[in-house]
């Protein structure tokens, strides 16, 4: 006779199977949670062993991620050489973050924290346009991510140059004025 234990967080019983069969399949509906199970076997003459007690966690939920306070909007044209990203997240069974920042041709940078870690600051960067993105997953292998953002950097400012009609120029007809502006971006 083999009997198979199932206890939940608190140790409580949730669930006994006993068979004859060996090896045994048991199914049993659970909840999100933590579950402890061993099994304990009898033979005919009252001889029994028990395994060791185990335990897993059912963690059925994708987690919650969004961009947080200080992030700035997708589209957004910005004169400065850093992008600060800042999330708001949910998660009990917690394994990693990663914060990924590409440019039109390559990945500028990706970091990967095992801790957990709302935000990160990319600095020195260059003029250009970004995208960025920040992924979530547990325990459990669940994944979510934010929307992806896109921002361009530009820390020059445009050129203009008037070039007709001449500077102290005097006219008696309509004039049209020629400008040439040229912008590193």
């Amino acid at each position: 006779n083999i009997t198979i234990y199932l206890y939940n967080r608190d140790g409580s019983l949730y669930a006994k199977t006993n068979t004859t069969t060996s090896p045994n399949y048991v199914n049993y509906i659970v909840s999100d949670e933590l579950y402890y199970f061993n099994a304990t076997a009898f033979d005919i003459l009252g001889n029994y062993n028990s395994t060791e007690t185990r335990n897993v966690t059912i963690d059925t939920t994708y987690p919650h991620i969004e961009y947080g306070i200080g992030t700035q909007p997708s589209g957004i044209n910005l004169s400065q050489n850093f992008t600060y990203v800042n999330t708001t997240w949910t998660e009990i069974n917690f394994a990693n973050i990663t914060f990924t920042l590409k440019n039109l041709t390559d990945f500028v940078n990706i970091t990967t924290f095992t801790v957990p870690v709302y935000e990160i600051n990319w600095t020195n960067l260059p003029d250009t346009d970004y995208i960025y993105y920040v992924n979530i997953t547990d325990l459990a292998n669940n994944k979510n991510s934010t929307s992806i953002n896109l921002i361009r950097l530009d820390t020059h400012a445009p050129n203009a140059t008037i070039l007709n009609p001449t500077n102290n120029s005097y006219h008696n007809t309509d004039q049209n004025f020629t400008v040439n502006i040229t912008d590193n971006l």
